[in-house]
């Protein structure tokens, strides 16, 4: 069996900063202190439970499965923080998860599935990843599954890649008068090996599987944040590292937030669950916080049964869609932001989603910005589209409570308008009746928010009965 400190000195692939792999084998090369049972305290990765808000920490570099090393490290092994999130997902008192995440990274193995399974749960709860200070590498890849990513003033993502690592110690090894046999079955079984140089038929093997592995990397960021794989290869840095603000304008991150602040507008509280993990954020930042949603779900529990029972189809959490379309305006184009940011409005010109669509990234429907998500483009739930004056957009929204609730919600007329998140490419500022005008001219769309204050006049939703086929729109 290899020892921990020549496992680390194999060509094996991390997603994980250079400097990080460095220490992690330095670490190792202390390995004594495993022996002594010296170890360091391992990390508390139990969610933290706040009023219904639960907190997952991800802190420290991440290996597959627990062993050792990740106590050595005081790391998390992801597939323990795999079976935490699992549970919260399940948690019927749980309205969002927040993913507190400090991480360099660590092993390539293990993250992809994590991600996925952080991305698929989006449509089920809120999901937060909340950088704190640090999310690198592996840890960025986690955290740009969420829903929403947010970076702390003094934080810094990226390092979007991968790296292999292979040590020569042919001339330390020579010197000690030490020489290795290897007897193999199979041509290639010891290329790696290190008491001699890598040749060249076993470097362009391992940096076509380092490239294979950056390419996955690259293409879950960029559905994860609705963007093209060859925008995230241009602008998260090819390996760089970046500061909150900048991560925020090139579209890694959504906001600059501290955690306090996240928890403040999520209206946790502090509290522990004795009976395990479980628990997640409730959403004080949408129209309902978590003892609100309880109220209105009792309130108007006769309401939502008798919504149950006029859909064919039986169980209320059937993965099939509810057989209503709400559709409507989601941003007319050449008017005014109802509200002002940082003193100035904003407006939309025509056509500066045309790109954005065409590129065919992911839009989302969701509540109030980060509540639950209704549908998508990628699956065909959602359709958005231009017209000469508009931003319209068709959603058939899923036979599930939440969908529901918002049925009842657009029924009743408490879903007034619609606003969208997007990321700017192109702008000018102009002033218009003494205000201050951004106008928007080129943008990708990320998402578009049912709500019950729109951002922008002129936006609608509208209800109707689903016909066999999808409307056109026009």
């Amino acid at each position: 069996m290899l020892s921990l400190a020549a496992t680390l000195s194999e060509p094996d692939v991390w997603a994980a900063m250079p400097q990080t792999i460095e220490a992690m084998r330095m670490m190792v090369r202390c390995g004594e202190l495993v022996r002594a049972g010296r170890v360091g305290v391992r990390n508390s990765s139990e969610p933290r439970i706040r009023n219904g808000v639960a907190i997952l920490p991800l802190v420290g570099p991440h290996t597959a499965r627990r062993t050792l090393l990740t106590d050595l490290l005081r790391g998390v092994a992801l597939e323990d923080f795999g079976r935490q999130f699992d549970r919260l997902v399940r948690d019927r008192d749980v309205d969002v998860i927040a993913l507190e995440i400090d991480s360099p990274g660590g092993e390539y193995f293990g993250v992809q599935e994590l991600a996925e399974k952080i991305y698929q749960a989006r449509g089920r709860k809120r999901i937060i990843a909340a950088v704190n200070p640090y999310a690198g590498s592996g840890g960025y890849w986690i955290a740009s599954a969420a829903g929403e990513v947010a970076v702390t003033p003094s934080g810094e993502v990226g390092s979007i890649g991968v790296v292999a690592v292979h040590t020569d110690k042919s001339g330390a090894l020579a010197k000690a008068g030490i020489k290795t046999s290897y007897v193999t079955a199979g041509k290639y079984k010891a290329e790696r090996r290190n008491d001699r140089p890598l040749n060249d038929e076993a470097r362009k093997c391992l940096q076509h599987q380092v490239n294979e592995k950056g390419r996955v990397f690259v293409d879950a960021v960029a559905r994860y944040r609705r963007r093209s794989a060859a925008y995230v290869a241009r602008q998260f840095g090819e390996g760089r590292m970046f500061n909150a603000r900048e991560a925020v304008k090139r579209g890694m991150a959504d906001r600059v937030a501290t955690m306090e602040t996240i928890l403040k507008e999520l209206g946790g509280g502090d509290r522990r669950r004795n009976a395990g993990p479980g628990g997640s954020p409730s959403a004080s930042a949408s129209v309902f916080n978590h003892r609100q949603r309880l109220a209105f779900l009792q309130s108007q529990k006769a309401d939502l049964l008798n919504l149950a029972l006029k859909q064919p189809g039986g169980r209320a959490d059937s993965p099939d869609r509810l057989p209503v379309v709400i559709e409507g305006i989601a941003c007319p184009f050449g008017r005014d932001s109802n509200q002002a940011a940082d003193g100035r409005f904003c407006r939309i010109a025509p056509g500066a989603f045309t790109a954005s669509l065409a590129d065919g990234g992911n839009v989302e429907a969701v509540w109030q910005h980060s509540g639950p998500m209704y549908g998508q483009t990628c699956d065909g739930t959602l359709r958005v589209w231009e017209d000469s004056g508009c931003l319209r957009y068709e959603l058939h929204p899923p036979k599930s409570i939440e969908g529901r609730r918002l049925e009842l919600l657009v029924r009743s007329g408490r879903v007034r308008g619609v606003s969208i998140r997007y990321q700017v490419e192109k702008a000018s500022a102009i002033t218009s009746n003494g205000n201050h005008v951004e106008v928007v001219e080129r943008a990708t769309l990320l998402h578009i928010g049912l709500t019950d204050c729109p951002a922008m006049p002129g936006t609608s939703v509208g209800i109707r009965d689903r016909t066999v086929t999808m409307g056109e729109g026009g």
